[in-house]
């Protein structure tokens, strides 16, 4: 997986869902306008130099 490819195409789906929302477009469910949501509230946190999400910290990862 080419993770920046798949940070691009989270948010232009993310953009997507919210344009829709905005247009009186989006008919479908809560949950995945609430996702782009956060997607781009998280892309916009990281992106000006926001810490990382605990989840997401290599100390934070087990070993198997």
């Amino acid at each position: 997986m080419d993770p920046d490819a798949a940070i691009e195409e989270l948010l232009n789906l993310a953009e997507l869902v919210i344009s829709r929302a905005d247009d009186g477009e989006w008919t479908g469910d809560c949950d995945i306008l609430r996702i782009a949501e956060l997607t781009l509230a998280l892309d916009g946190w990281l992106t000006v130099g926001g810490f990382m999400p605990t989840r997401w910290k290599p100390a934070s990862r087990t070993t198997a």
